[in-house]
């Protein structure tokens, strides 16, 4: 029996994915597939992270195919409350997903002035937007954070890492080096 790898999703993926967008209007799985040459499954996984971010969203069907296409931040920057930043983290920090027209509602705020600022939120990586059809369903998003990083700075996260994991590997060698030497001198 033959077992595929698991797939990660890295940046460099993303970023490969997106840069198809530079000579095409659109894209499908097999573009995907093509420039990462990976697998369907992985390809799907691309580009489900990809909407899940809000970068791409699925293009109205043509025959059956279906294609993706960039999602654009389309909102009126004059009508985002960054005053408001502050408020709604909090709110969705208790663990809500909610629609714009839920939380506007809820919180008795302008609808265009929610719809603004919770899209300028999500731009900015502040909250997370889980596309469904053409209406995002809006969470704080706790763990990952998309952020620009310049080719060192990536480099300097690796290292970081790697330096991290190997420090940690040489203080678990010290602590069993440690326990048998105590052993022997116990048993001796």
């Amino acid at each position: 029996m033959t077992l595929t790898a698991t797939w990660t999703t890295t940046q460099q993926h993303r970023d490969s994915v997106i840069s198809l967008f530079d000579t095409l209007e659109s894209i499908s799985g097999s573009d995907v597939r093509e420039v990462l040459s990976c697998t369907t499954v992985s390809a799907h996984q691309v580009l489900e992270d990809l909407m899940g971010l809000g970068l791409l969203q699925v293009a109205p069907s043509i025959r059956n195919t279906t294609r993706y296409i960039l999602r654009t931040y389309g909102h009126d920057a004059s009508l985002v409350h960054r005053e408001w930043f502050d408020r709604l983290e909090h709110w969705f920090s208790h663990g809500r997903s909610e629609t714009i027209y839920s939380t506007s509602q809820q919180l008795h705020l302008e609808l265009p002035e929610t719809r603004a600022t919770l899209e300028e939120m999500r731009k900015l990586g502040i909250l997370y937007g889980k596309f469904v059809g053409a209406m995002c369903i809006y969470s704080l998003k706790q763990r990952q954070k998309l952020r620009q990083a310049t080719a060192a700075q990536l480099q300097d996260l690796q290292v970081s890492a790697e330096q991290k994991l190997q420090n940690q590997m040489t203080e678990a060698a010290n602590t069993a080096r440690k326990e048998s030497r105590r052993n022997r001198a116990k048993s001796a």
